[in-house]
């Protein structure tokens, strides 16, 4: 019987699903005992992810011109990511970040192990091995942010615009999820996906993930320990942010500058030059 896409997502997501007692941050904010350090260190790590993986999904896009199921998917990755990015200003500024701080934080090497093992595989690995990685570990992070959002209203008195960027990915995941499998299906059925090595790089990312968890493994100093090590084990699901935002963008989300409608978000095939375009966008921001 010949394997269809979905039942392949099914059974790699199934076995890269995180053990919930991985992540200690989630609960923390869940139940108000996370310090807002805790959330402005979120805030500060997510404000160098989003456009660093923006550039590799954009890597990626320009690199599947001949799959363009894979070029739709990881340009609709790559949207998305930009979505999210106007939406992560007001919950830094609720977190008490202001410019001046954002410019002398120093990044936790921990916390961007995992958006530099994406830019690798924006240009080592096969974009059709790349979807089924990514997608395979997309599987806690809408979970994370509905927790987030409801936690930092209850508990921090945050409103809805500094909510926003997590209330942009509580949401269904279906068109997404849709898309990942028509390009997995369309490698299958070309002969592209080679299934060993997708799997390979799911478990460093999930990997990653677990490393992530624990603060031991950063590097960090004990006076860090508490406060900004937990939120690494959020990142290895973030990704996920970037393959939901179009399709999220109907969810609460209040913002004053106004975010861009669903139609503006289209995962439309494009065109070689737009995609380039998009991609020298992205090297000057």
């Amino acid at each position: 019987m010949t394997r269809t896409a979905r039942d392949l997502l099914r059974t790699i997501t199934a076995e890269l699903a995180p053990d919930p007692r991985s992540n200690p941050l989630v609960p923390r904010i869940a139940a108000g005992e996370a310090d807002r350090e805790v959330l402005a260190a979120l805030a500060l790590e997510q404000t160098r992810i989003i456009p660093a993986d923006r550039r590799a999904f954009l890597q990626l896009a320009v690199r599947s011109t001949a799959e363009p199921e894979a070029d739709a998917y990881f340009t609709a990755l790559a949207e998305g990511e930009a979505l999210a990015r106007q939406r992560l200003p007001a919950f830094a500024a609720a977190c008490g970040v202001d410019q001046a701080r954002a410019a002398a934080y120093t990044p936790l090497p921990g916390c961007q192990a995992y958006p530099a093992y994406v830019a690798w595989l924006a240009l080592n690995a096969a974009p059709a091995d790349a979807v089924l990685a990514v997608t395979a570990n997309f599987s806690a992070w809408g979970g994370y942010c509905a927790t987030i959002a409801a936690a930092l209203r209850t508990h921090y008195g945050f409103d809805d615009e500094a909510c926003a960027f997590f209330d942009f990915f509580a949401g269904p995941a279906g068109e997404p999820d849709r898309a990942a499998e028509r390009a997995v299906q369309a490698a299958l059925d070309a002969g592209r996906l080679d299934e060993r090595r997708a799997r390979a790089y799911g478990h460093l990312l999930q990997s990653y993930d677990a490393v992530l968890a624990h603060p031991r493994t950063t590097g960090l100093t004990a006076r860090r320990h508490g406060v900004v090590p937990l939120l690494c084990a959020m990142h290895a699901t973030s990704m996920r942010s970037a393959s939901f935002a179009s399709s999220i963008v109907s969810a609460a989300t209040v913002s004053s500058s106004s975010p861009p409608s669903p139609d503006s978000t289209s995962r439309t095939h494009r065109p070689p030059t737009v995609r380039s375009s998009l991609l020298t966008s992205a090297a000057a921001t």
